[in-house]
């Protein structure tokens, strides 16, 4: 089985950072959860120059997530050992493929990678549901985000391919007296045969 990463749902009502930091916590984190480390690697990866004024606010949004129970921290020598909280127990969780994650990542994009990730994993959930007609602003409630990122992160996600599907997106219209309205979309994994 592929290398899985989790994502709880209840990251994504975070503040854009906190959740940012989560995830680069769960993708540099061993088989047990935990991440050993310096900050210079959370600026890395969150692409960021190693400042310390970067490093500043990851130790705050750090302290944020260890007070709110998200992680579990301690700091010797300016190594960091950090470990995610049980999310299992917690809330509904997503498992992404490691490859699927770094290709969310790198794709070329007019929104952040952490809100493409966010809006991508709730399309893999709507997508199981056949005939599931739903809005950009229902989506955008779902993952903390405004109806315009949504719309620019849909565009990434029509172009592209995740291995053996992509997600197909198609409007739904209904007759308004002379002209068709869009009242949401229908979100499907297709599968895709090479």
């Amino acid at each position: 089985m592929e290398d899985e990463l989790i994502f709880s749902k209840e990251w994504f009502m975070l503040e854009k950072y906190h959740f940012k930091i989560l995830a680069v916590i769960t993708e540099l984190a061993d088989n047990t959860g935990t991440f050993k480390g310096e900050l210079t690697a959370f600026c890395k990866n969150l692409s960021i120059q190693n400042s310390s004024g970067n490093k500043n606010k990851i130790k705050s949004a750090l302290n944020y997530l260890a007070n709110n129970n998200y992680i579990t921290m301690s700091e010797d020598k300016k190594i960091y050992t950090i470990t995610l909280s049980d999310i299992s127990e917690k809330t509904y969780q997503y498992k992404l493929k490691r490859t699927w994650y770094n290709q969310l990542r790198t794709a070329a994009n007019k929104t952040s990678w952490e809100n493409l990730l966010k809006i991508f994993l709730i399309l893999l959930d709507l997508s199981k549901v056949p005939d599931n007609i739903v809005t950009y602003k229902q989506i955008g409630e779902l993952t903390n985000c405004s109806v315009s990122t949504v719309g620019r992160a849909m565009k990434t996600i029509a172009n592209l391919q995740f291995g053996c599907f992509r997600i197909l997106i198609k409007p739904v219209k209904k007759k308004c007296g002379e002209i068709y309205i869009t009242i949401g979309t229908i979100y499907e994994q297709a599968l895709i045969f090479v």
